[in-house]
């Protein structure tokens, strides 16, 4: 359930750095994020990687759909 908290969160984030920076750029953070996050999910070794992983996970979901729209 946490990454679908932080979903909105990102998507508000994501917004405010598309209008700063450019949807290019927020993209690129956005994917590099995903990534780190996905990483941290694999490599875990307690629960709260998992739930760190999954946060970072929803807040670039959440920033990746606002700057493509």
């Amino acid at each position: 359930s946490v990454h679908s908290i932080m979903m909105p969160i990102g998507c508000f984030i994501g917004g405010i750095l598309a209008d700063c920076f450019g949807r290019r750029s927020t993209l690129m953070l956005s994917s590099g994020m995903y990534v780190a996050g996905w990483l941290l999910i694999c490599g875990a070794w307690n629960h709260g990687m998992i739930i760190l992983g999954r946060v970072i996970d929803g807040a670039s979901k959440g920033m990746i759909g606002t700057a493509c729209e």
